[in-house]
C-alpha cells in the first residue's frame, strides 16, 4: 500500500511525500528485490524532479544494481512467477526512472 500511496504522491508532484511513503515501502519489502527496486526507482525520480542530481542518480543505480543481481526477469521462457505483477511494476518504473535520470 505504501508503494502506491508513494506513486499516487509523486504523480501529484508531492516529492517530499513521495520519498516518505517509498521509504515506509522498503522497510515493508524484507528480502522481496522487487518491491524494493519499485521504491528505490520511485525516489530515485523524486529526487530528480526536487533537482538532487546526484542522490537520484545513486538510488537509481542502487535499484539497476538490484534488479539486475535478485529480481527475476519477465520472459515467455521462464516459468509463471507468483508475484509477475510487481516484478512488471518494478521494471516499469525502472524504465521510467532511467530514462528521466541522465546518465
Amino acid at each position: 500500500m505504501a508503494l502506491s500511496r508513494g506513486l499516487c504522491a509523486y504523480r501529484q508532484k508531492q516529492f517530499t511525500q513521495t520519498v516518505e511513503w517509498e521509504g515506509v515501502a522498503l522497510a515493508a519489502s524484507g528480502s522481496d528485490a522487487a518491491p524494493e527496486v519499485a521504491a528505490r526507482a520511485l525516489i530515485a525520480m523524486a529526487q530528480a524532479a526536487a533537482g538532487q542530481r546526484q542522490e537520484s542518480r545513486a538510488t537509481l543505480v542502487e535499484a539497476q544494481e538490484i534488479a539486475r543481481t535478485r529480481m527475476p526477469g519477465l520472459s515467455p521462457l521462464t516459468p509463471f512467477q507468483e508475484s509477475w505483477h510487481d516484478i512488471l511494476v518494478a521494471d516499469l518504473l525502472l524504465r521510467e526512472a532511467a530514462s528521466l535520470i541522465p546518465q
